[in-house]
């Protein structure tokens, strides 16, 4: 069984280089991904409110399997943030791998399951 989300697969939506993210973000928004970039301003270039962006940011850790620190969510401007965040969260070991067949997530790292 393959999944997918806008037409990518899991394993290609959970890639959280600078491309993919914007792709991802892209295709949430239903926007150009020629438009995206990681100098994009979330208010400025895409008229998100604080509501539209916590939105966005939840779908890019639930696709990518990565879980942000709030501070760094409430810090969040710029496409650049976002993918600076996840390589963060990706280096201290705070990523999340949901598992789509049991609906559960396994944190990796040193944190302990709750």
């Amino acid at each position: 069984m393959s999944i997918s989300i806008h037409g990518r697969s899991l394993d290609d939506a959970r890639r959280t280089d600078a491309g993919s993210i914007c792709t991802l973000i892209a295709d949430h928004l239903g926007i150009d991904h020629e438009h995206v970039k990681e100098q994009s301003h979330f208010m400025r270039d895409f008229g998100l409110d604080w509501l539209d962006q916590l939105e966005l940011v939840i779908f890019i850790e639930e696709v990518s399997g990565v879980e942000l620190p709030d501070d760094d969510i409430d810090q969040i401007r710029f496409v650049a943030d976002l993918v600076r965040s996840i390589k963060r969260a990706e280096q201290s070991g705070s990523a999340v791998i949901p598992d789509a067949t049991q609906g559960e997530a396994h944190i990796l790292g040193s944190q302990a399951l709750a």
